[in-house]
């Protein structure tokens, strides 16, 4: 019960509803019986490591980006609306999988994670590029992954997860979780047909950021093992 009452109490008000239409408001004021039924249906859900199909369906607002021509179809920014409830739930898991994880997550990774900052990463780069060496020359690479959040493969994210040692009931809610995933596009009222995502940690989600520092953390492991580069 206290890791629902902190998940809840994390809840920021005055966002919009997923596509259950439940607003964070209605779940900050719920009493202690509704709180019962939450806390069955969560230890329910993680015992079967099955993910209720209405916590999998998205809704994607389009936004169009300032300056931009509205006829071109990369002048929008996606805004994904998922289930509050199932927020509640992430959060819960996603402290699980800090727990296990932060420890072996390498340095260089800053995004997503609490008391790193771009300043440390800009340090870090300031810092190699003032490091005496036996060369008379350094350079300096700067990668831009292009929909990277779109693209990650999910067996790649349970096999880092294995890796890592996420212990057996945690992978398995996160594979439903990540599986059968649809979504539907929200355009002037009007709603699209649903499409199944095969790919990609979701948008919106709470796990997203966490999944997506796992999946790299290899990559970020093998570039450390590399002489003479600094990452």
């Amino acid at each position: 019960m206290a890791e629902l009452r902190r998940s809840i109490k994390l809840l920021p008000s005055g966002s919009a509803a997923g596509p259950d239409c439940l607003y964070n408001e209605a779940l900050q004021h719920l009493g202690r019986t509704a709180l019962n039924v939450v806390l069955r249906l969560f230890n329910e859900s993680l015992r079967t490591g099955v993910v209720p199909p209405a916590w999998k369906t998205d809704v994607i607002i389009p936004i169009l980006k300032a300056g931009k021509k509205a006829e071109d179809l990369e002048s929008y920014r996606p805004v994904t609306l998922t289930s509050c409830l199932c927020k509640v739930m992430e959060r819960i898991i996603a402290a699980r999988l800090r727990d296990t994880v932060e420890s072996q997550v390498t340095p260089q990774q800053s995004g997503f994670r609490n008391g790193c900052s771009t300043l440390k990463q800009l340090l870090h780069v300031r810092a190699a590029l003032c490091r005496p060496t036996h060369q008379d020359r350094i350079g300096a690479v700067f990668v831009d992954y292009e929909k990277a959040f779109d693209t990650v493969n999910h067996g790649n994210i349970v096999r880092e997860m294995h890796r890592m040692k996420v212990l057996p009931h945690i992978v398995k809610w996160c594979v439903s979780f990540l599986s059968n995933r649809t979504g539907r596009v929200r355009f002037k009222e009007k709603l699209s047909r649903s499409r199944t995502f095969e790919r990609g940690v979701p948008q919106g989600t709470v796990l997203g950021p966490i999944m997506f520092i796992i999946v790299m953390n290899s990559l970020s492991q093998r570039l450390a093992e590399v002489p003479l580069l600094q990452h």
